[in-house]
């Protein structure tokens, strides 16, 4: 009689390992030598004068400060017993969360901008090869403060360095309610990218 053996489904996770294999695998190939002992030997390592050097050369270029929040904006048009929002207030239709352009603003007054957020988000303008720090700082929601939503930022089209900075929450980074994050960018391709908050 054989033994039926449990399978197992294939997972993302499991599809993160491979490609991360891959990965260090087409590293050590493109080097000519195995990567693994070279990176082994330097975890611990200072840099060296070099590589400190090469280090400085990603000093951003360009930071931008922005904020995260909930608020009320004003859309045109109505959509019976959905918008406008009968708990608006007046001259608005719409509760959001979104983004708020703080970049130049007294760290005290960019905190009072909770519950102020602009519809569409900030226009983000860089050149190709800037090397771009977007300071995200998550001031929770002020209208719904029961909610502890994090916030991302998340590009459509648009290649990132690592994965670590593609703002969905599952393999990314989000930034949780009073916290505040570095995004890390250097723009390759020239364009036009939406981005938005990807967490949920």
């Amino acid at each position: 009689m054989n033994k039926m053996r449990p399978t197992r489904k294939f997972s993302r996770r499991d599809l993160l390992r491979i490609g991360g294999g891959a990965a260090v695998a087409a590293a050590g190939a493109a080097a000519g030598v195995g990567f693994l002992p070279r990176w082994a030997g330097k975890v611990l390592r200072p840099l060296s004068p070099v590589g400190a050097a090469n280090m400085a050369l990603l000093t951003p270029t360009i930071v931008k400060n922005m904020i995260a929040s909930d608020g009320w904006i004003y859309l045109p048009g109505s959509i019976p017993t959905v918008h406008p929002d009968d708990l608006a207030p007046a001259g608005l239709t719409t509760y959001v969360f979104g983004f708020r352009d703080v970049t130049g603003v007294a760290p005290n007054l960019a905190l009072a901008q909770q519950g102020k957020v602009q519809n569409s988000a900030p226009q983000l303008y860089f050149d190709e090869l800037d090397n771009v720090q977007v300071n995200l700082a998550n001031l929770g929601l002020k209208i719904r403060p029961d909610l502890f939503d994090g916030h991302t930022m998340h590009w459509h089209g648009f290649r990132n360095a690592l994965p670590m900075f593609d703002g969905v929450p599952e393999m990314s980074m989000s930034v949780p309610t009073g916290s505040d994050f570095p995004y890390f960018y250097r723009p390759h391709d020239a364009g036009t990218y939406m981005y938005h908050c990807h967490f949920e």
